[in-house]
């Protein structure tokens, strides 16, 4: 039986192409706890709300515990 990973997710700013600290965004979703995302059947879910970052260039990254990290870049405006 394979066991998930724990994952967790964080949000960076990008300002003049540098990547600024990460900050841990608290889900206001009842199926999320924290910054957490849940494994439901063989895929990680994080409801994440962008109500709270300014417009701009944002780096997301999820974290999990073996060491991996995943990055995407998005444009808010």
């Amino acid at each position: 039986m394979y066991l998930a990973c724990l994952a967790q997710i964080f949000v960076a700013k990008i300002e003049n192409g540098i990547i600024g600290t990460d900050e841990i965004l608290m889900s206001s979703s009842n199926a999320d706890s924290g910054n957490l995302f849940r494994y439901e059947g063989d895929k990680y879910i994080y409801n994440l709300s962008t109500d709270t970052l300014s417009p701009g260039t944002w780096q997301i990254k999820a974290s999990l515990n073996d060491g991996r990290n995943y990055t995407v870049i998005i444009l808010l405006q």
